[in-house]
């Protein structure tokens, strides 16, 4: 579970596995298809219909909850990144630019809310710290694997104690991967947290209505 303060700590309880709901998520399993394949090109030489395109690949919606993958930069950008990208490509989907595209619309909403949530030092610290939870997290598997490995590597005589998180493009899918799964489980409990405050307003209000009334009467 992502336990999280706006000016806090971000920690992913060591106990947290993808859910099982997750696993039959087809969206997560598209997303995790897509991430594996993927090939990057540099954001900066991407045209517009190309973003557009990007913002609504297979497993989208879990790119999406991102807001440095939607906006095309590495999670320790500085505000200024933030902003330049944000103008780049608000620019380059808008329905404007984009007239017979019926996608641009949504397209230009997904950046525009991916700028929202870094649009302030402490937003854009927050979404730092989840990624570099994420990142700590891909780590602590990467020795663990390393670690298992070479304790099996003493009862066979092998030397070889590599995992695939040593490719550095495997490791940074890896992290990829964590960083949407830890956004999507903040946006869960987010919403789980805002369902049972409007759960509990409904309740004080029904109750204050039922309460007997203690006017007095002269």
């Amino acid at each position: 579970m992502l336990s999280s303060g706006m000016a806090g700590k971000v920690t992913l309880v060591p106990a947290g596995q993808e859910p099982s709901e997750e696993e039959r998520d087809a969206d997560l399993a598209a997303f995790l298809q897509e991430v594996n394949k993927l090939i990057e090109m540099e954001p900066e030489k991407m045209t517009g219909a190309q973003h557009i395109d990007r913002l609504f690949r297979p497993g989208s919606k879990y790119f999406n909850m991102n807001p440095f993958e939607v906006l095309g930069l590495d999670w320790d950008a500085d505000p200024d990144a933030v902003k330049k990208a944000y103008r780049r490509m608000s620019v380059q989907v808008h329905p404007d630019k984009n007239p017979d595209n019926p996608l641009a619309d949504q397209a230009f909403q997904i950046v525009k809310a991916a700028a929202d949530r870094l649009d302030d030092e402490e937003r854009l610290g927050f979404c730092q710290r989840i990624c570099k939870a994420a990142h700590d997290a891909v780590e602590r598997k990467k020795a663990a694997a390393k670690k298992k490995k070479r304790k099996e590597n003493a009862e066979t005589g092998s030397i070889d104690d590599s995992v695939p998180e040593d490719d550095p493009h495997k490791f940074k899918m890896a992290v990829k991967i964590m960083i949407s799964r830890m956004f999507a489980e903040f946006e869960q409990r987010k919403a789980q947290l805002e369902e049972r405050d409007v759960a509990n307003r409904k309740k004080a209000k029904e109750e204050q209505a039922r309460a007997p009334s203690t006017c007095k009467l002269y």
